[in-house]
């Protein structure tokens, strides 16, 4: 480590493009580089819709949702299940990978 700052200092112009040089290959590359500037945070999601127009949505619920969850239960990784049942339209449930 000394020997490089006894050369810098006997040869600071060249020392100085050098270090001017990594700088600027380095925003080169900062520019370049693909990063997405929000990343997406959202959980895996699995989306179950059911269509049961003779149905309520109490029997919905009964019929068709609660036995989704149940099925659903045992999945590995499995952190949350969350289900809406409007007139026989939706279901859903969260996994995580």
């Amino acid at each position: 480590m000394r020997g490089i700052v006894l050369w810098a200092a006997k040869n600071a112009f060249v020392a100085i493009m050098i270090c001017l040089g990594i700088i600027v290959v380095g925003l080169f590359a900062a520019k370049e580089l693909a990063i997405d500037a929000v990343p997406d945070m959202t959980n895996i999601q699995v989306q179950v819709v059911t269509r049961a127009s003779a149905l309520s949505a109490t029997e919905v619920e009964t019929q068709i949702t609660q036995p989704i969850e149940r099925g659903m239960a045992g999945v590995p990784g499995l952190k949350l299940v969350r289900s809406v049942s409007k007139l026989g339209i939706y279901a859903w449930f969260y996994a995580d990978s």
